[in-house]
């Protein structure tokens, strides 16, 4: 009897430890599968956040003063000018590009300017350059190079022959229309003198790849080329292109200051529904209005129930400062004039009577004027808000719908961890196991962390150019 007891007790031993074994085998398991779910939709939210709610900085005029890149051997006190500061070989590229069409750059060398060389250079690498120099003996020489050919043209003797350079001339590169004698756009070198604009050598090499920018050389301190400047459209930053935020609503008592805000211990994301394009208006919404026709999107449609956002990213312009408003509203009927209107018959979304997941405008937004050049349509998808319950959950919040991503959760945070033009948000969660079999308190249980930095590709736009 003694020996089945004994016998007994060690084999009720060994299937408790079994099963505990087992037991803290499942709750790790466990964790690491929510984790990796939790963590895909955290990503997923995050990344696509802000879509169709932000636009890339607008081009600049048709003209512009080209603004050079920091360079150290040179300096640049104003738009349009730039000086040799060393004696070092050196180039200074343009800020700017023409990212399509034709276009046409101007300068003029400084009256001792000695290697003075202007260019244009494509996104292929290949480049056109026109060359002065100018000393105190009266020597005016001038040199056409390109990339794919060399010396196409010169007073020196290399290429076909032009006239010698003579202090005060002007130079342009234009990338030009095709005509009835060249089927392609092609480049074409000038020459203005006292007024006077003559062709000096047409290209007969394929135009530098789209975007264009400028770039200039100059061999000598204290020598300068002034007046540079290019016409095009559209032209566009080369670097630190700002993305521009619509102006957004409210979510519950939250001012949304950004497609993802941080308020608190909680995250709120908003983006546009990803199946419907934005939508240009074609009539006035005013304070008033109880419909908008908008141009029928390519992709996607409108359907009652649909929360809208009406968006006038307004201006900045002294002579007419527009500020920038936002009204969002939910769609309460549809039909389409012609088959390429849509029109919208709608319900403001205000604090007391807010859209789908407690999303609403001020009345300030609402009295806004959205007059149809400026103002586009954009059919939402639903709030979505992560934070942390009471009982250690952390909560997945879509429109009126709460689920739980993940229980046990220990910590969760969102920073901002850039800024435009390269805003990032770094995500860190620490979630436990279940802890029956694993372990009974916080100080031993088994732990997983999610640690990720999401960048929203809509909210890093930059310039049409780079898109």
């Amino acid at each position: 009897m003694g020996l089945t007891v004994l016998a007994t007790a060690v084999t009720v031993a060994l299937i408790t430890k079994y099963a505990r074994t087992a037991g803290a085998y499942g709750e790790v398991t466990t964790l690491e599968e929510t984790r990796a779910t939790a963590e895909s939709v955290l990503r997923s939210d995050l990344d696509g956040a802000g879509f169709n709610l932000t636009r890339p900085s607008a081009p600049f005029p048709g003209k512009e003063n080209v603004v050079f890149l920091t360079n150290a051997d040179y300096s640049s006190a104003a738009a349009g000018t730039i000086q040799k500061v060393t004696n070092n070989s050196a180039v200074a590229f343009g800020a700017q590009a023409v990212s399509s069409g034709i276009s046409l750059w101007s300068w003029t060398p400084a009256t001792i300017c000695r290697y003075c060389s202007a260019a244009i250079q494509g996104s292929d690498g290949t480049y056109d350059v026109i060359n002065t120099y100018a000393d105190q003996f009266g020597t005016g020489i001038i040199y056409i190079f390109e990339s794919r050919s060399g010396y196409v043209a010169s007073s020196a003797g290399l290429g076909v022959a032009i006239a010698n350079h003579v202090p005060g001339d002007s130079y342009q590169i234009g990338i030009e229309a095709p005509n009835q004698t060249l089927q392609n756009r092609f480049v074409r070198y000038y020459r203005v003198r006292s007024g006077v604009r003559t062709i000096l050598y047409t290209s007969q090499n394929p135009v530098p790849a789209a975007p264009q920018y400028p770039f200039v050389s100059i061999n000598n301190a204290g020598e300068s080329i002034s007046s540079i400047s290019m016409i095009g459209a559209p032209i566009e930053a080369r670097t630190n292109n700002q993305t521009e935020f619509a102006h957004l609503p409210f979510v519950g008592g939250t001012q949304l200051t950004s497609p993802v805000t941080i308020a608190g211990n909680s995250v709120i994301v908003l983006s546009g529904d990803r199946s419907t394009d934005i939508s240009s208006a074609l009539s006035i919404f005013s304070s008033n209005s109880t419909q908008i026709d908008l141009k029928t999107p390519a992709r996607g449609s409108y359907n009652v129930g649909d929360t809208i956002l009406v968006i006038d990213y307004g201006n900045t312009d002294p002579a007419n400062l527009v500020s920038p408003a936002s009204a969002a509203c939910v769609v309460s009927s549809v039909a389409n004039p012609d088959s390429v209107t849509t029109r919208l018959t709608v319900t403001r979304a205000r604090q007391a009577t807010p859209a789908t997941g407690g999303l609403w405008s001020s009345d300030s937004d609402h009295a806004h004027t959205f007059t149809p050049s400026e103002t586009v349509v954009v059919k939402l998808s639903s709030p979505v808000t992560y934070t942390v319950s009471t009982d250690s959950r952390l909560v997945r919040v879509d429109g009126y719908r709460v689920n739980t991503v993940a229980f046990n959760c220990r910590q969760f945070t969102v920073a901002q961890t850039g800024a435009s033009p390269a805003q990032s948000f770094s995500v860190t969660a620490a979630l436990a196991a279940e802890g029956v079999e694993t372990a009974n308190d916080t100080t031993n249980e088994s732990r997983s962390t999610i640690e990720f930095t999401s960048t929203p590709r809509a909210m890093n736009l930059a310039s049409n150019q780079m898109n």
